[in-house]
């Protein structure tokens, strides 16, 4: 199988290492899931319930939560003010901070189960629309009749559910950057559904699973499931550290 993601090229002197950071959103970036915006506005609880411990595609489930903000008269503005108040994780701040000021070396892309509408609501809030020029995120559109329609990102992995494959959404990034190589990739994460994007890293690239979460746990039951060195995270400062050394 051809490895989608470029291999190194000898560079002079002259030119500047450049690197890419691939970064998950919920649990990652921010505490917690950006889906919970949805459901806390929701008075059904019943219904809350039911979509917290279904094992359907996220995207069917929250289609579900659309109809009901719909029914229950919920406006758009509402659902806006908690994405504002979504709380980043501990020392994520700096860290970003740190991205932009080497913004001339490093490229950041999001792949997220989240929603296209939240994220770009969410990046525009914390005004980092101009590091993060590029996202994977579930589609939405505003709609009459289911309030807001959203869809899956389409895909053909087995392995992964219907409404994302990250591995595919690194497939597509480099497909349509062909010109990009990369002298060392960053993945940030948490989720199972990571571990088939953290699949493509090379040898040289670093995976950072956050510590005791899920895709850090199958990383300790299987460490050969990907082919790069990976560093546990707790905070951002634990990535910080490592990019700081690195660049």
């Amino acid at each position: 199988m051809t490895h989608l993601i470029p291999p190194i090229k000898k560079q002079s002197s002259d030119f500047k290492k450049k690197f890419l950071i691939i970064s998950d959103f919920d649990n990652t970036i921010v505490e917690g899931f950006s889906s919970d915006a949805t459901l806390t506005t929701l008075k059904n609880q019943d219904l809350v319930w039911e979509i917290r411990h279904s094992e359907e595609p996220w995207s069917d489930c929250m289609q579900r939560a659309y109809l009901e903000m719909k029914k229950e008269g919920i406006p758009l503005e509402a659902l806006k003010v908690k994405i504002d108040e979504l709380k980043m994780n501990e020392k994520w701040p700096e860290l970003m901070e740190f991205i932009r000021k080497h913004s001339d070396i490093i490229r950041m892309i999001i792949l997220s189960g989240s929603t296209n509408l939240y994220l770009g609501w969410f990046l525009e809030k914390r005004n980092y629309t101009d590091i993060i020029k590029t996202f994977y995120a579930l589609p939405t559109e505003l709609d009459d009749e289911l309030y807001i329609k959203i869809g899956n990102i389409e895909h053909h992995c087995k392995s992964c559910k219907a409404d994302q494959c990250k591995r595919q959404n690194i497939e597509d990034y480099f497909n349509k950057h062909p010109e990009s190589h990369y002298d060392k990739v960053f993945y940030f994460g948490d989720g199972k559904n990571d571990l088939c994007g953290a699949q493509w890293l090379r040898e040289q690239d670093i995976l950072f699973p956050r510590v005791d979460w899920p895709l850090h746990k199958l990383l300790i039951e299987n460490p050969n499931a990907v082919k790069c060195k990976f560093v546990p995270w707790r905070t951002g400062e634990d990535i910080l550290n490592v990019l700081k050394e690195c660049i």
